[in-house]
């Protein structure tokens, strides 16, 4: 879902996050995918199966702090 920049960005930043012990990685590259599909599973897939791609701002909210959640329940 990230583009390997992107993703290589936010796997250096949980990775200083797990080195704080905030989160819990064995590969930061790979949270940092998992990261990624959580917050965009729900809208690109809307998009792609249904043809439309127009959310609203609060459920994109909802579905970030859905996904947010999610990865925390994981890593933290």
């Amino acid at each position: 879902m990230l583009d390997l920049a992107s993703a290589q960005v936010a796997a250096a930043t949980f990775q200083r996050l797990a080195e704080e012990g905030l989160l819990r990685i064995d590969d930061a590259l790979l949270a940092a995918n998992h990261f990624s599909g959580l917050l965009l599973w729900i809208p690109v897939n809307k998009a792609m199966f249904t043809g439309r791609s127009q959310h609203t701002e609060a459920d994109l909210d909802r579905y970030a702090a859905a996904g947010t959640r999610v990865f925390l329940a994981a890593y933290r």
